[in-house]
């Protein structure tokens, strides 16, 4: 009988190369995807909020202000991500970036 031992934990550093902690990893693939992920589940969660505010005549003003700070914000970052794709030649990612980054200005244009 073989006593097979569970495989050691994988830990990932927050930090691993010793970059700057203002560092977020554009130049570093596994960075770019990571930012990719959170401004798509950001971008998804903003769009429906705004589209749910847009439909509400009820909605506070504070609320579609706050919102479009928000949309604005992730369109500046998605931009930044799109210049960083092309700077390190992934444009495979490119198609993707750039809808997110349309889906998130077409409903900046209907506020």
């Amino acid at each position: 009988m073989t006593l097979t031992l569970p495989k050691p934990a994988r830990r990932t550093h927050l930090n691993p190369r010793g970059e700057e902690p203002g560092c977020d990893g554009r130049h570093d693939p596994a960075g770019l995807s990571a930012t990719l992920r959170e401004l798509a589940v950001r971008a998804h969660h903003a769009v429906r909020v705004a589209e749910g505010l847009a439909t509400n005549s009820s909605a506070a003003e504070a609320l579609k202000i706050e919102s479009s700070r928000e949309l604005a914000e992730l369109h500046e970052r998605i931009d930044q991500l799109q210049r960083d794709i092309h700077a390190q030649s992934l444009d495979g990612l490119t198609p993707y970036v750039a809808a997110l980054g349309q889906k998130v200005s077409s409903v900046i244009s209907d506020w």
